[in-house]
């Protein structure tokens, strides 16, 4: 589902990304997650944590200004040389956390600087971004988890 979002996202123009607010940029919801997930872990493993090493302030900063790269580098370069590096060295479970949200900064960038290569029917792509926001809801309350029998036979709900 993020991944549809975020080409989509990619496709639109600056100006329209920066319109869109921040519960609907799928990079804030992707960064969001792996966050909480790198919180979880850092309290977990009893290392620093995140609002006593100025990565919560790095984060919040990052999230200001989400759709600009230099800001996006800036981050990556406090992540590779502060965070991961010097910071929380001593447990690899969390560095591994930081990996990864130093893996969604790069796609994000990626995506961000395609500007060059969208295409001029920007309007379309803000529409279907908008219609995909709003099918969302839908589709989560429609997907069927847990367990799964036989690889294909799965228990439905009765409705």
């Amino acid at each position: 589902r993020l991944g549809v979002l975020k080409g989509v996202f990619g496709v639109l123009s600056k100006d329209t990304q920066d319109a869109i607010p921040a519960s609907e940029n799928p990079f804030i919801t992707e960064l969001d997650e792996k966050v909480e997930i790198f919180r979880y872990n850092a309290n977990y493993y009893g290392v620093v944590s995140p609002d006593e090493s100025g990565f919560s302030e790095a984060y919040q900063t990052l999230k200001d200004n989400i759709n600009d790269p230099d800001t996006i580098r800036g981050f990556q370069r406090r992540l590779a040389s502060e965070f991961i590096a010097d910071i929380y060295h001593h447990s690899s479970y969390v560095q591994e956390c930081l990996v990864d949200i130093y893996k969604a900064c790069t796609e994000m960038l990626r995506l961000l600087e395609q500007e060059e290569e969208r295409p001029k029917y920007s309007g379309s792509a803000q529409h279907l971004f908008k219609r995909l926001n709003n099918f969302t809801p839908r589709l989560e309350s429609s997907l069927q988890r847990g367990h799964i029998y036989w690889g294909f036979l799965k228990q439905r709900k009765v409705l």
